[in-house]
This record gives C-alpha cells, sequence and structure tokens, in this order.
C-alpha cells in the first residue's frame, strides 16, 4: 500500500514540475533553461529535480510531450460529427502552440533537426493518439476498404 501511495505522490510532482516547467520554458526556450534556476522557482533542490528528471533534454521531453497530450485533449473535445470540420480544426489548432510558444521550441527546432525524431523513439510515439484522430476523420470521409487510413494520416 506504501508504495502504491509513494508511486502517486511521485506522480502528482512530476504532473505539478511539468506544469511549472512549461512556464519556464515559455518564458526563457530551451536554450537558456538552467535546471539550478527551475529547481529554485519550484522550491525544491537541484538533486530532486534531476532525481525526477535525469537530465535538461528529458524535462523538456516530457514538456514537449505535454503540449502533445493537451493538443490530443483539445482534439478530443472539440470533435464534432462532422469530419471535414474535424479536420479544419486540427489543421487550425496543429501549429498553434508553435506560434504561440515559439520561444520555448525555437532554438530546438533550429538547432536538433532530428529532436521529434528523438522525441518518437524515446517515448513510443508521442504522436499516435493524433495519428488515430486523423485516421478516424479520413475512415469516415473516403470510406474506402482498401486504404491503410493510419498511413494516411
Amino acid at each position: 500500500m506504501g508504495k502504491k501511495i509513494t508511486q502517486k505522490i511521485n506522480k502528482l510532482k512530476k504532473t505539478f514540475y511539468i506544469e511549472a516547467s512549461s512556464k519556464y520554458f515559455e518564458e526563457y526556450g530551451y536554450e537558456k533553461a538552467k535546471m539550478t534556476d527551475l529547481a529554485k522557482e519550484l522550491e525544491i533542490s537541484v538533486g530532486t529535480l534531476y532525481k525526477v528528471f535525469d537530465s535538461k533534454e528529458n524535462l523538456y521531453f516530457e514538456y514537449i510531450l505535454s503540449q502533445i497530450n493537451q493538443l490530443v485533449r483539445i482534439l478530443n473535445n472539440e470533435k464534432s460529427s462532422d469530419p471535414m470540420e474535424n479536420l479544419k480544426m486540427y489543421l487550425s489548432r496543429k501549429y498553434r502552440p508553435f506560434i504561440e510558444k515559439r520561444k520555448s521550441i525555437e532554438y530546438t527546432l533550429n538547432n536538433d533537426p532530428f529532436f521529434f525524431h528523438k522525441l518518437n523513439l524515446a517515448r513510443d510515439n508521442p504522436m499516435n493518439e493524433i495519428y488515430k484522430f486523423l485516421a478516424d476523420q479520413f475512415a469516415v470521409i473516403l470510406k474506402e476498404q482498401d486504404i491503410d487510413y493510419n498511413h494516411i494520416a
């Protein structure tokens, strides 16, 4: 029982740290982000932060994952019965984080062209939920049995 409670507490801490890190990355960007400054902002030790996230890159991956998961929640919450409208909504939402949170991702996109590839390898392709959303829309629109809708997505 104690182990389960500890795991839940650690998961909540991690979630809190990611949320706080989101604001930090959005203000300072990846390049200027420092784990020591973030730890001060969170009012925890640097060691505690490194215990939860092995590196700044790992924390950043978690930040990006949280942004992807937020997009998935929005897509699922705002989808309608009209697949064309859902695709339009997806397209309008797809680039919004890149525009609104440009500072937090600009350095990584400019200096690490393989960042998202590494993210996919490290995290079992976090885009799968988005691809599923798109494949479902294509299946309704195209209604052909010989098409691999996941491939189209």
